[in-house]
């Protein structure tokens, strides 16, 4: 038997404005790479890891990958490629910020699943285990399940209506 629950974070907690501070990295990230698509490759569309290291989609003329990562190909760390990334993307990133909150479902459970998304300014999350109960993390505050998928519903059918 599963062991969940559903929850919501203040926002004036540590874990909300850790959560916040990565979204706003990670939307400042997708669009220099997007601009730094356009300016070396002309295209907008392609796929970047959010690392130091340039990993994208699009292998270039002249053998500068150094090897192919899953469906991503890496760029050697002295390539032209590789320092316009670091200075025209990475620099302009807060790292920290970044990466600060993905391990919070550590202190709440042992093995299981895990979750933390935002809809309308507010925090959501869900955790889930097959052992304990989870552990809500602080500055959260329990929420029913059907609350939980109910908000889910919404936004699918928002979604839905605006395809």
């Amino acid at each position: 038997m599963n062991n969940e629950i559903a929850f919501r974070l203040s926002a004036d907690c540590k874990l909300y404005q850790q959560y916040m501070a990565s979204r706003e990295q990670q939307i400042k990230f997708r669009s220099l790479a997007r601009h730094f698509a356009s300016k070396h490759f002309g295209s907008e569309s392609m796929t970047f890891r959010m690392c130091k290291t340039l990993f994208c989609n699009y292998d270039t003329p002249g053998q500068t990958c150094k090897r192919k990562s899953g469906d991503l190909y890496q760029y050697k760390s002295r390539s032209a490629l590789q320092k316009a990334w670091e200075d025209e993307v990475f620099s302009q990133i807060d790292d920290q910020a970044l990466n600060n909150y993905e391990f919070w479902w550590i202190r709440c459970i042992n093995r299981g699943s895990y979750s933390l998304w935002d809809h309308g300014g507010t925090v959501y999350g869900y955790l889930s285990s097959k052992e304990d109960k989870p552990k809500l993390p602080d500055g959260a505050e329990e929420i029913k399940m059907s609350e939980y998928y109910q908000i889910i519903e919404e936004i699918e059918a928002k979604e839905k209506a605006d395809a």
